[in-house]
């Protein structure tokens, strides 16, 4: 059996929770924390966050949060992060993957819903050319 990773939370052998992270330099950046609803408000994702924070080598953890998620927005306020927006780092990273990639990029999957970003990719000069519907099917 693996040992399981710092950054991941189970029950009964199910993740519950993680927090997936990546480092470039002396930065570290979350690029997605979870927490299945039935585990949510009671402090999971915090340790989780916490967690990572400690064991990274890193002198800066950046994430970025839905605004209109005002837990998360609460959760991650609460353990000490403040908002860098607004300074051009997005449009400059939009800009810096393209111009590794030699091509335009595609963003998938974009919830309707996220108008900051949607907004944000506007003002970037993106296209829309593509919208997807979520599908479901339940199981037995």
């Amino acid at each position: 059996m693996l040992p399981r990773p710092r950054s991941a939370r189970f029950d009964a052998g199910r993740i519950v929770g993680f927090a997936l992270t990546c480092t470039d330099g002396d930065r570290a950046y979350n690029s997605s924390t979870g927490v299945a609803p039935a585990h949510r408000r009671g402090g999971l994702a915090r340790r989780l966050v916490d967690a990572v924070i400690a064991s990274v080598p890193a002198r800066r953890y950046v994430l970025e949060v839905i605004e209109t998620n005002a837990p998360a927005v609460a959760l991650y306020r609460a353990a000490g992060f403040g908002l860098a927006r607004r300074h051009g780092h997005g449009a400059r990273l939009l800009a810096a993957a393209a111009a590794r990639a030699g091509a335009p990029l595609h963003v998938l999957n974009l919830d309707e819903r996220a108008a900051g970003i949607a907004a944000f990719l506007d003002a970037t000069g993106a296209t829309r050319t593509v919208c997807q519907l979520e599908m479901v099917r339940e199981l037995p």
